[in-house]
């Protein structure tokens, strides 16, 4: 991501908007936490000024809650690399918890995939590992929603055991077929 997306979304990017991305099926909360180090890791390399803002989204209230703490054990964290937990999160009790300056970045809220999307002009969304517990019907759904949030040449990643199917295969096109990320067609 850091090295073949962010620099693709930074292209260009006018500094004085946000970035948006969004973590569809975001469970605990690790993923959009994640996805907020690594912009600002990219951002910090870069020498960006600009910010990005990251939606997480679940329909299940109690993981909401939890992620919205970004409290974690460490074995949530044993394959980040050292100096990023160091300068991302702090030691309380015996576990973890995000930096202030990570957690300003991500909002947390209850959204249904299977509804409309409350997002638009997304320019990055995480779905990974949520659709395989949909049928055929109800992913062409959340793709359909997926597109009319992403940006033109907005970039969606789903997990390594899922695929487009359908219609969708008309409306996103592949960017690196290994790691199941996509850009939405123009």
């Amino acid at each position: 991501m850091a090295q073949d997306v962010l620099p693709v979304l930074s292209e260009g990017w006018d500094q004085r908007m946000p970035l948006s991305f969004w973590s569809a099926g975001c469970s605990s909360g690790e993923e959009p936490y994640s996805m907020a180090i690594m912009w600002a890791e990219f951002q910090r390399r870069q020498g960006l000024s600009g910010q990005a803002a990251v939606a997480a989204t679940d329909i299940d209230r109690a993981c909401l809650e939890k992620a919205r703490l970004g409290v974690y054990e460490w074995s949530c964290l044993d394959e980040m690399p050292r100096d990023l937990v160091d300068r991302h999160f702090s030691k309380e009790g015996g576990k973890y918890a995000v930096s202030p300056e990570i957690r300003k970045l991500v909002r947390f809220q209850r959204a249904e995939l299977l509804e409309p999307s409350p997002f638009r002009q997304v320019d990055l969304i995480f779905c990974r590992n949520v659709l395989i517990y949909f049928n055929r019907a109800s992913q062409e759904t959340v793709f359909r929603h997926f597109r009319q949030s992403l940006k033109p040449g907005g970039f969606l990643v789903l997990g390594k055991v899922e695929t487009m199917t359908g219609q969708a295969k008309e409306s996103f096109v592949s960017f690196d077929a290994k790691e199941r990320i996509y850009r939405r067609s123009r």
